[in-house]
């Protein structure tokens, strides 16, 4: 962690997840094009809330897009990253940059959970296959 010996890795989880994500944004056309600003850690390992998001991405329109948790850190039941982005495309197509949305869930329940701003959530597109 900080303050550790130089030149030793830095194993902590929520930077090694971080960056996963950082790297995702930045090589993946959908979320390139979503300009995301910044990746939320804050809940990794569920140190907010067990039942959250562990993830997400902040786009350029605002809007939160909850990624559960990073594919390095995935459990048994959690959708991999192309299942999570093929979610993501649904949305893209009803919703495109996600203008208009405060939040959309793509890690959870093989479905992607929209919320308009100002309205309740709803869910969208094909159940997924595991």
């Amino acid at each position: 962690g900080p303050g550790g010996t130089p030149g030793l890795r830095w194993d902590a989880a929520d930077v090694t997840a971080g960056m996963e994500l950082v790297e995702l944004a930045s090589t993946t056309p959908a979320l390139q094009a979503l300009g995301v600003k910044a990746v939320d850690v804050s809940n990794v390992g569920g140190r907010v809330d067990r039942r959250l998001s562990e993830t997400a991405f902040v786009t350029g329109s605002g809007c939160t897009l909850y990624w559960g948790r990073a594919q390095g850190a995935s459990q048994f039941g959690e959708l991999s990253s192309s299942e999570k982005l093929d979610l993501l495309a649904g949305v893209l197509d009803r919703y495109p940059r996600l203008e208009g949305l405060r939040y959309v869930k793509v890690h959870a329940g093989g479905r992607a959970v929209v919320s308009p701003t100002g309205a309740q959530e709803t869910r969208l597109g094909r159940q997924t296959r595991r």
